[in-house]
């Protein structure tokens, strides 16, 4: 991702770092119903109605940040390798990093402090995503295998003609969950996965052709040109991203309007960022984006085992709530990171599984 001057790796990161805050806002604040009795954070407003949760159902975008993300590095990692033997590497490579959380973290907290116990089949659902019982937040693991296995096949929308392949991208997918949604099929555990997929793949491919048309490089000229690139502008940028979708969504309950959102959140935050500066949140950012794939799990602990919950709010301020949940977790992802490491070594060198 290093060929674009505004969205690079590091930037890709940072933003990886803004969607994992963003997603912890969104569960720490956006559900009361969530939060056991005496565990309530001090909010600005009564607590169903107040700034906090507002965000935090905003911040339900950071999933498809993430998703964004995921399309625009494909673009550049495709025109190198492209083949199901590296698709199936990373598959393996993804699914290890979640099996060591799931093992030796939430299983053994949830049995040790609540003597919760899991079945042999519900245990092979939730490895894939395909029950979240344990990792209440592990339902992106189905979402990514299916992306990764069906990759190939949708990557054949993407050399169409450019106007027909933007079309391809996000009109059938959003009919097709018209059309079960009309049917009233939502309801059905399969039929709802496929909803689920259909509703970010879009976003997926508007990050592959932003990449592949190097959209981001563009309006980063066009603004400069138009002397639009200060601050104040990038504010009531956020700000009319944070009305609208909310507006739309009202309206269109079931369409996801974020294959439009997402890339304009990221492009603003991105120009933000080098605008304002500066080292201590760039470098912030980036040590949280490093880690947000273990955060994006490691924090449904706090919703898996019910005792430990009052940890996560005991500042009761939202803000420092949210700084706390990172002194807390990062630690915890480091010492996965290690285990992580150590043991796809151990199975490389033992050549157990060509990962």
């Amino acid at each position: 991702m290093q060929e674009n001057r505004i969205f690079d790796k590091n930037m890709s990161i940072m933003i990886k770092g803004v969607a994992i805050i963003l997603m912890l806002f969104h569960h720490f604040f956006g559900f009361p119903d969530w939060i056991i009795e005496g565990n309530m954070f001090i909010g600005l407003g009564d607590n169903y109605n107040c700034v906090e949760r507002k965000i935090g159902l905003f911040g339900a975008i950071c999933v498809e940040l993430f998703v964004f993300i995921t399309g625009y590095g494909s673009y550049y990692i495709t025109k190198k390798r492209n083949s199901y033997k590296n698709i199936i590497k990373k598959i393996l490579s993804f699914l290890l990093n979640y099996w060591i959380i799931l093992f030796l973290f939430f299983l053994p907290m949830g049995y040790i402090l609540e003597q919760k116990k899991i079945g042999s089949l519900e245990l092979i659902k939730n490895m894939f995503g395909y029950d979240i019982t344990v990792v209440k937040f592990a339902w992106y693991v189905r979402f990514y295998l299916a992306l990764q296995l069906l990759f190939p096949i949708l990557l054949y929308i993407t050399k169409l003609p450019p106007f027909i392949s933007v079309l391809s991208a996000i009109v059938p997918f959003g009919c097709i969950n018209y059309i079960l949604y009309f049917l009233g099929l939502d309801s059905r555990t399969m039929v709802s996965y496929i909803i689920e997929f259909n509703s970010y793949v879009p976003v997926f491919f508007v990050g592959y052709f932003i990449a592949q048309y190097r959209i981001f490089d563009k309006m980063d000229k066009k603004i400069k040109e138009w002397n639009m690139n200060n601050i104040c502008i990038y504010l009531i940028a956020l700000f009319l991203i944070y009305y609208l979708r909310g507006r739309l969504i009202t309206y269109f309950p079931n369409y996801n309007p974020d294959w439009i959102f997402a890339p304009l959140l990221i492009f603003t935050c991105a120009e933000l960022i080098k605008k304002v500066n500066c080292v201590f949140i760039e470098k912030s950012l980036s040590l949280i984006g490093k880690h947000s794939a273990n955060l994006w799990y490691i924090h449904g602990i706090f919703f898996y085992v019910d005792k430990i919950q009052f940890i996560l709010y005991l500042p009761k301020i939202s803000v420092l709530i949210l700084v706390w949940s990172l002194v807390i977790m990062i630690p915890i992802s480091l010492l996965y990171e290690y285990l992580d490491k150590t043991i796809e070594k151990f199975i490389r060198n033992r050549k157990i599984i060509n990962i």
